[in-house]
């Protein structure tokens, strides 16, 4: 994110943080299981004005967004992006965009003290063991997880069978991608694990973020 057309007198140093996505979905892509969304999403980021910035001015907030849109075929796309935007003491949110942005972040995975989890992997194979503690919402008999990579090390399209121990513990089958970009081997595995009916008592979010330290056998 830049800033173009600065006032007088403005500094140029508005920060821009990473962005912010929503909860993960699981899509199909031709005819394998993939990660993505098949609705509009907000992706959202806090940008920190200069202290130097007055009001009664006129910034202009510029961009480059770049994409991919696969279905049975993959569509690759990009547009430059430019927003000018008054300053003011007091801003005043706008009615129609406010609630949307609200409602995203409310789905916004998150992590939990009530859960720990542990992650050991053997040759292809990943274990990963998600433990209740205080405040967990206990598993029910049939119930559906779904773990998401965040860096690709796992394969989103391989069945993740899982199973439920008398103790409370669910453990999760995981495969190890064919492919990885990275260049380092991940030492944690970074992903979220989805349920509906929440996580903790009393809490209706659906995405736990975990990253627990790979055991490699």
């Amino acid at each position: 994110m830049s800033l173009a057309g600065t006032p007088t007198g403005v500094s140029r140093a508005f920060k821009a943080g990473e962005l912010e996505y929503p909860e993960p979905e699981s899509v199909k892509m031709f005819q394998i299981t993939a990660q993505g969304y098949e609705r509009d999403v907000l992706l959202q980021t806090q940008i920190t004005p200069p202290s130097d910035l007055k009001p009664g001015q006129t910034i202009s907030l510029n961009g480059k967004a770049t994409w991919m849109c696969c279905g049975d075929t993959c569509h690759p796309g990009q547009m430059k992006l430019s927003l000018d935007l008054p300053t003011a003491i007091k801003a005043t949110p706008d009615a129609k965009w406010q609630p949307l942005f609200e409602k995203e972040r409310a789905d916004y995975a998150r992590t939990s003290s009530a859960w720990t989890s542990q992650a050991e992997e053997e040759g292809l194979k990943v274990t990963l063991i998600l433990k209740p503690a205080a405040g967990a919402r206990p598993f029910l008999a049939d119930e559906k997880v779904i773990f998401f990579t965040e860096d690709g090390w796992i394969n989103s399209d391989e069945p993740q069978p899982q199973e439920l121990s008398a103790n409370g513990a669910l453990t999760i089958h995981l495969t190890r991608a064919d492919v990885y970009l990275s260049k380092t081997i991940p030492t944690e595995l970074k992903g979220i694990v989805q349920r509906d009916g929440g996580w903790a008592k009393g809490e209706p979010w659906r995405s736990l973020s975990i990253e627990p330290k790979i055991i490699r056998k």
